[in-house]
């Protein structure tokens, strides 16, 4: 089924979302056929928040999104959830963790520099004390 939608969609390039480890360098090899010419690049970073970083790196200048979408890597029905919600606002989405705001993720924050930052899901998920990391750098609604 794959196959037949890439077939059909006939992309320009094709972007893989994760490291050799979640997506084999041999299903990257059969990705070059279906591309029309941009290739087949991969951005992945050494955890997933550092791989939503690495996304958001290249999609989103400086100062370019006036809202970030912020969800929990531990669990992924809230960011499955708002992904298209981002998608549709032209919104990044980063993941944290319940143990704090991941620095690589805080750095990536201040350089896309968002007008304000949506936190998914109650402090269960996205605890008080992210939460409160978050808003010494930005407004969070």
């Amino acid at each position: 089924a794959t196959e037949a939608e890439l077939a059909r969609l006939a992309p320009a390039r094709i972007a893989i979302l994760g490291s050799s480890g979640v997506v084999s360098d041999t299903v990257r090899d059969e990705l070059v056929a279906y591309q029309t010419g941009g290739g087949v690049t991969r951005l992945y970073g050494s955890d997933r928040y550092a791989t939503a970083v690495a996304v958001t790196s290249v999609t989103y200048a400086t100062n370019g999104p006036s809202v970030v979408y912020i969800a929990t890597g531990e669990n992924f029905p809230d960011g499955l959830a708002a992904d298209p919600v981002a998608g549709i606002a032209g919104a990044p989405l980063l993941l944290v963790s319940s143990g704090g705001l991941p620095p690589v993720v805080a750095s990536e924050l201040v350089r896309l520099d968002p007008d304000r930052v949506v936190l998914l899901g109650g402090p269960g998920v996205v605890t008080e004390s992210v939460a409160n990391q978050i808003r010494a750098l930005f407004p969070v609604q």
